[in-house]
């Protein structure tokens, strides 16, 4: 092999090289971004509902985190997803009722999830907060109501 068409190759095993480390960093930015939008469409209308989220998302992270999506493995999740952000959210002298509802299923392209929860109650004291989080093979989402009785403080 002659001296130029050697060095043709290795040029060319360069620049696919070159493009592919592009390509995978323009998909990690891509991603980036659409994780930041979804975070500035999330508007707290107060600190308990940022305490909550920031929660719910850790609980995520740290029961699920970059595990593929199993059928098999959606209940455990589950139960553990609710257990931790109960205890999370209960800690101290917390004295409202709590409710939380946790999904989670599959990530497609195809996906398609309606939701819907209806509530009536003192809106000066009472939250409700939704966070949705996602990986490659896995979206979930929370909802968590924090609703005060007469009893609480």
């Amino acid at each position: 092999m002659s001296e130029t068409a050697s060095i043709t190759e290795n040029s060319t095993a360069a620049e696919s090289e070159f493009t592919s480390k592009n390509e995978k960093l323009l998909k990690a930015l891509i991603e980036k971004k659409k994780k930041e939008k979804l975070k500035k469409k999330t508007l707290f209308q107060n600190a308990d509902e940022k305490a909550v989220d920031s929660i719910v998302q850790k609980t995520f992270e740290s029961v699920i985190g970059t595990t593929q999506y199993s059928p098999l493995k959606t209940s455990d999740w589950m139960s553990k997803m609710i257990q931790k952000i109960s205890k999370a959210l209960t800690k101290g002298d917390e004295t409202r009722k709590l409710l939380i509802h946790c999904t989670i299923c599959s990530r497609t392209d195809e996906l398609s999830i309606c939701s819907a929860n209806m509530c009536s109650w003192d809106t000066s004291k009472d939250v409700a907060v939704y966070s949705e989080w996602t990986s490659k093979t896995v979206f979930g989402a929370v909802q968590v109501f924090f609703i005060t009785h007469r009893f609480s403080k």
